[in-house]
């Protein structure tokens, strides 16, 4: 529960020290190391992070949110002075950048990249769907399926991404109990499609109602879901 809210997000712990932002010290990275980083990378979730260079600023931007710059503190180390959050880029077996970590309030999330043609079509595709303000077919029955098994104690694990499942382990305990004592589900009816690609839904409990954020992979599975009071 976070502020309020049944967070159903992806809180993997890295360990590392803290540093502050006050503490890191940009170097300087030439046009070809950053062009080498540059694509779109994708959560687990489905969101996608793009990675660009601007001249000389090294920009990230996910959908929804502000162009982030990045500072490098290593050969593929970076961080952000507007947020604190950190990025480390790895490479596979044959020296190719093949996917990037994002730190974050104590949490690991791991984006692999994606080809450019592959980064193009889902980009289109979101922005499409946002244009048309449409749900994903499914994300309605998926999210009421979602709720009873909270309820029960016994959510389908198979039907969630790796991250979300293991969040929801996390959590059941709360998740549980706060929506037990809202009851039966009412109706479920959606409002709309949110700047990341998230269906919206109000549900309406027989005593109170919440808006749900319900996010569906390509897979067909959820890839991130959120609860909280209605806006």
């Amino acid at each position: 529960m976070i502020a309020g809210y049944i967070d159903m997000s992806i809180p993997f712990s890295h360990g590392d020290k803290v540093t502050l932002v006050s503490d890191r010290r940009a170097i300087r990275q030439s046009s070809s190391e950053l062009d080498r980083l540059c694509g779109h990378y994708q959560f687990q979730s489905g969101i996608i992070m793009t990675v660009w260079r601007d001249a000389d600023r090294f920009l990230t931007q996910m959908p929804g949110q502000p162009v982030v710059p990045e500072y490098p503190e290593g050969e593929r180390d970076f961080f952000a002075k507007v947020v604190d959050a950190q990025i480390t880029f790895d490479l596979d077996e044959h020296g190719q950048v093949a996917d990037l970590v994002l730190h974050q309030g104590g949490r690991d999330q791991v984006a692999t990249r994606m080809d450019e043609a592959a980064g193009k079509r889902a980009a289109d595709a979101l922005a499409l769907k946002s244009k048309n303000q449409t749900a994903t077919s499914g994300s309605d029955a998926e999210l009421r399926r979602l709720i009873a098994g909270l309820v029960a104690g016994k959510p389908d694990y198979d039907r969630m991404g790796v991250e979300l499942a293991q969040a929801t382990r996390q959590q059941l305990p709360q998740l549980r109990a706060s929506l037990v004592s809202l009851g039966a589900v009412q109706s479920v009816d959606f409002k709309g499609v949110g700047p990341r690609g998230a269906d919206i839904y109000r549900v309406k409990f027989e005593h109170g109602e919440l808006d749900a954020r319900i996010l569906i992979t390509d897979d067909g599975k959820i890839g991130a879901a959120l609860l909280g009071p209605p806006q």
